[in-house]
């Protein structure tokens, strides 16, 4: 039931893939490019903020994970804000 109603969500949110299972949701977003990796997380945020804020969909913050996957040893810092929450990153 969950799914038939978030069914249009992938079609609002720009410069990520939805993963779509039960009730569950994995965004995933990509960049080569630090400082655009950042700007693509906020207007993807953003745009789950505002579709969810439009179909009266309440989500827990305290729910949301990030997780960060890249090449390297170097830890990578992005920040990410849900309704104005910081997130927990894991790297």
């Amino acid at each position: 039931m969950f799914l038939l109603y978030v069914h249009d969500l992938p079609l609002n949110v720009h410069g990520a893939n939805l993963v779509m299972s039960a009730d569950d949701i994995n965004v995933l977003i990509t960049d080569s490019d630090l400082g655009s990796l950042q700007n693509k997380i906020d207007r993807v945020m953003a745009e789950l903020e505002t579709w969810f804020t439009r179909n009266k969909l309440v989500i827990n913050a305290g729910k949301i994970s990030v997780m960060s996957f890249h090449k390297t040893n170097i830890l990578v810092e992005t920040s990410s804000h849900f309704k104005q929450n910081e997130l927990g990153l894991y790297s």
